[in-house]
């Protein structure tokens, strides 16, 4: 639980969170557009790399990363990777997990920590293509625990502020039922349930 308070930006993110909300105010109504983009490439017959990064300061940073698909290897150092599913629900997680921090710094609340579990449904006929069945997730379960010196109050708060800004969830909420089961300190909080606001159809190949 220490994690979070030896992490250099902790005693001055909050007021950056401020800082940034106050310009971003200052420009109306015209969107402030961000590009996020990342560069694969196919290192196999299942297995892919991918390259992301961008400017820290005045340097560059990148990162590599690979998926595999591992049901159809046949010893654990033949796996290059996780799932690219796996990656996809963590993304939602990430995404939460970044928003717990930046908004209990601004709004100066005593976060130690967030456990947090991802899971999704999806029926394996519609990623082998039968019939009209659809390959999406049918729904996805989000189960976190907030850890920390908070207020039930509090910590409802502050999952309303992660909910209104993380752009994974409200992206996905458009296609696919989310639940949440939210916890503080180990005593359950609240149950959330997003149905999504419109349907894709399945069209054959």
């Amino acid at each position: 639980m220490g994690s979070i308070a030896a992490d250099p930006l902790t005693p001055r993110l909050g007021k950056i969170v401020e800082e940034t909300r106050r310009m971003l105010k200052e420009v109306g109504n015209n969107p402030v557009k961000v590009t996020v983009s990342s560069s694969l490439k196919m290192v196999g017959i299942q297995s892919s790399e991918a390259i992301v990064g961008g400017k820290v300061g005045q340097s560059e940073v990148s990162f590599a990363f690979k998926s595999d698909e591992r049901e159809f290897r046949h010893k654990p150092q033949e796996v290059l990777g996780p799932y690219p599913l796996e990656y996809f629900l963590s993304s939602l997680g990430f995404c939460e997990l970044t928003q717990y921090g930046r908004y209990a710094a601004y709004l100066g609340l005593k976060l130690d920590d967030v456990r947090m579990q991802v899971k999704g449904v999806f029926d394996k006929r519609g990623l082998y293509g039968l019939d009209d069945i659809d390959s999406a997730f049918m729904e996805i379960s989000i189960t976190a625990n907030i850890i920390g010196d908070l207020t039930p109050d509090q910590a409802r708060e502050l999952v309303k502020w992660v909910r209104r800004c993380c752009v994974v969830y409200n992206t996905l909420k458009k296609a696919v039922k989310i639940i949440e089961n939210i916890s503080l300190n180990n005593n359950h909080l609240e149950t959330y349930v997003s149905e999504p606001s419109q349907h894709i159809t399945v069209s054959k190949p």
